[in-house]
């Protein structure tokens, strides 16, 4: 979290200050609704247990 913090301190804010309540929130997703390349990360899974 403290990572996060700060890299949302660096481009958001540069030099300057960042209010103390500006919130890291991390989700996780299902597998299958995310991924790249058109398609998903679940997708990817089963093709290499495959």
């Amino acid at each position: 979290m403290q990572a996060a913090f700060a890299e949302l301190r660096q481009q958001l804010a540069g030099d300057g200050p960042l209010a103390e309540a500006s919130y890291v929130i991390v989700r996780e997703l299902p597998a299958g609704d995310w991924g790249y390349g058109g398609r998903t990360q679940q997708a990817r899974k089963a093709a290499l247990a495959a």
